[in-house]
């Protein structure tokens, strides 16, 4: 496995041309980083849809983030992974993880599905789906903030996916104005100590986690 540092939202000084970066502002406790210890033990996980077909993802890599921008707002650490899809389904396809570290000891979720090449300033076929939680926070949420952004899903002690039995579940729903494409991802459910379990897209296809 391989664990590495590096730095992201980048910022130069407009005298010198060179990136400021400091350290962050606030950093995840030893609880805290638990939250991602699934990563040791499933660099390869695997899912059935409705009809037994597989998607098989596969992650060499976490990453941690301690440096930033001097003006970028996220002001925490940050650890996150990449799960890449080994199946041929989508061109590209895969989901992101992230951990975001936040003031008074909170923590910010977001899972991040994506299919497409993404090319600056030309035409692109990239789609993404955004999920996000307080992986701390084991209740259902319901939150429209100032920005207009929602958190929204619902958390499960248990939960009976088909054959398979899920425990603290939170079921996470995409914003309806995200939903474009069948490549699209409309529902994700996340556990703590598993990671995704199960997602549905707007293909009517429906994954879920086998041990």
């Amino acid at each position: 496995m391989l664990a590495i540092s590096l730095c992201i939202s980048c910022r130069k000084d407009d005298s010198t041309g060179e990136t400021i970066l400091v350290p962050v502002k606030y950093y995840f406790s030893e609880e805290d980083e638990s939250l991602l210890d699934y990563y040791y033990d499933y660099p390869l996980i695997t899912f059935l849809d409705q009809d037994s077909n597989e998607l098989i993802f596969t992650t060499d890599s976490l990453y941690r983030i301690t440096m930033k921008a001097q003006d970028n707002l996220s002001n925490g650490e940050e650890l996150s992974m990449r799960y890449s899809c080994q199946t041929d389904y989508f061109p590209n396809y895969s989901f992101n993880i992230f951990l975001l570290a936040k003031p008074e000891n909170e923590v910010g979720l977001t899972v991040i599905f994506g299919t497409g090449t993404y090319w600056y300033d030309r035409h692109n076929d990239y789609i993404l789906s955004w999920f996000t939680a307080d992986p701390k926070n084991p209740v259902s949420t319901d939150t429209l903030f100032p920005n207009g952004h929602t958190l929204k899903y619902d958390f499960y002690d248990s939960l009976t996916l088909r054959s398979e039995t899920f425990y603290n579940v939170f079921y996470i729903m995409n914003e309806p104005s995200f939903n474009t494409s069948f490549k699209q991802t409309k529902d994700c459910y996340y556990t703590n100590d598993l990671g995704v379990v199960a997602f549905e897209n707007l293909d009517k296809k429906f994954w879920i986690r086998k041990d």
